[in-house]
């Protein structure tokens, strides 16, 4: 191992101690209710089920994208929808969580937290750090001595993903309290996965492709693909520093928007989700942007 892997190895130890701390402490202010999704068979698409049921009752969320990455984990706890870019942007963060800690009233919600089993220590930690309340596992690796696990194998994930009410996530709704009826309501109407990069309708028969982001941006290649099938001149609007140098000649990057729009055109957007919104209402057309 070199210097430059060890120091960041270093700093990556020392920063999940930082960030269990956070957890720790903020999980004994709010006293979420948590739901913890692990397993070998598509935990995200239970992720997202589970997350669709306790909506029903609780104000609830769930970490989001790329939740092979650890940090997503304190990041979702800790209700940050951005994933921070550099050391500054780190502690930035950590002195903030710390103030909110301080000063934020107390706030009923439930979490549905997807921990992937990647490295076991990792897993271990931050299964022990959340604690949580109900732990859902899905694939044929059973857990054992953990408290309130419920096993989902892949014959009964399959039912479920089919839109199968089954045996445990009935059980499961009665330990959770929630109606099995609303439960079974949002079996039958699977919510669809999230998408990554979304298309809007723009005025003069454009198009909006949003390929922005919580945590990590969609592949550059991926969006430059989808927009080269289009007809029109091409626009992007970025912020993400790996893109440039990839975007292809003949694209306008980061320029003003044109005072009179042109026909035809595609207009690309990457960075956080909260970036861009102003050119996003000004370009889509008003029925489908509210």
């Amino acid at each position: 191992m070199d210097k430059k892997s060890g120091l960041h190895r270093s700093a990556r130890n020392l920063l999940r101690k930082v960030l269990g701390h956070l957890v720790r402490r903020t999980i004994k202010k709010h006293s979420p209710l948590i739901i913890a999704v692990t397993g070998e068979y598509d935990p995200s698409t239970l992720r997202e089920i589970l997350y669709s049921i306790a909506s029903t009752r609780y104000n609830a969320r769930r970490n989001l994208e790329r939740t092979e990455s650890e940090f997503s984990i304190p990041l979702a706890i800790l209700g940050v929808l951005y994933y921070p870019g550099g050391y500054f942007q780190w502690i930035f963060l950590i002195l903030k969580t710390f103030i909110q800690l301080i000063y934020l009233k107390r706030y009923k919600h439930a979490l549905v937290i997807q921990i992937n089993r990647i490295d076991s220590s990792i897993y271990k930690f931050w299964l022990d750090t959340v604690s949580p309340n109900f732990v859902v596992n899905s694939g044929t690796k059973e857990l054992k001595d953990v408290n309130h696990s419920y096993n989902i194998p892949r014959d009964e994930m399959d039912l479920i993903s089919s839109g199968v009410f089954t045996e445990t996530l009935k059980k499961l709704c009665k330990d959770l309290e929630i109606e099995t009826k609303q439960a079974e309501t949002v079996i039958k109407n699977l919510p669809s996965p999230m998408p990554r990069i979304n298309f809007i309708p723009a005025k003069s028969g454009s198009t909006i492709i949003d390929a922005r982001h919580y945590y990590h941006p969609p592949s550059i290649e991926a969006v430059i693909e989808i927009a080269n099938s289009l007809p029109g001149a091409k626009y992007i609007f970025t912020d993400v520093k790996t893109d440039f140098g990839r975007i292809p000649g003949g694209y306008i990057i980061n320029s003003s928007l044109p005072q009179n729009l042109p026909n035809d055109s595609v207009y690309i957007f990457r960075g956080s989700k909260n970036k861009y919104l102003k050119e996003i209402s000004r370009l889509s057309s008003d029925i489908f942007w509210q």
